[in-house]
């Protein structure tokens, strides 16, 4: 069965959804032996791993080596890659794996955010009606 461009975005941000919401968990299991910041060297080790295999699946090494996304590229995964994920691996540390959970759920509802109110780009009623539900979820379980 092939799935439209839509179809397939939605099922990979389900995707998505599911693996942050085994994140948290996993994570604080592996503080019972390793500190933080190891925890997060391991994560982005394996997270390597897999982007390795999926470009050379694809064929798109080639997509990596251009230069002229190269600034954007490093200041992206410097932000995302390093400082972000530091702090969610630290915080982790002081916090329940099921706040943590909730928060990396409402990343979902930022994207619709993001793209509906700064990039106007068209999202259905049925898609917001959902984004603030999960908006209204967030705030009952805090």
């Amino acid at each position: 069965m092939k799935l439209d461009r839509e179809r397939q975005g939605e099922f990979f941000i389900l995707l998505q959804a599911l693996l942050w919401s085994l994140f948290p968990v996993i994570t604080i299991l592996s503080y019972d032996r390793l500190p933080p910041l190891v925890s997060f060297g391991w994560s982005t080790f394996f997270a390597s791993l897999s982007f390795g295999g999926v470009a050379t699946a694809r064929h798109r090494w080639r997509e990596i080596a251009d230069r002229s996304s190269l600034r954007d590229v490093l200041w992206t995964t410097f932000v995302l890659g390093v400082v972000y994920y530091c702090l969610v691996f630290v915080g982790l540390r002081y916090t329940s794996a099921g706040n943590a959970s909730l928060i990396a759920s409402t990343e979902m509802l930022f994207s619709f955010a993001f793209f509906h109110v700064w990039r106007r780009e068209f999202i259905s009623p049925r898609y917001l009606l959902g984004a603030a539900l999960m908006l209204v979820g967030a705030f009952i379980v805090l």
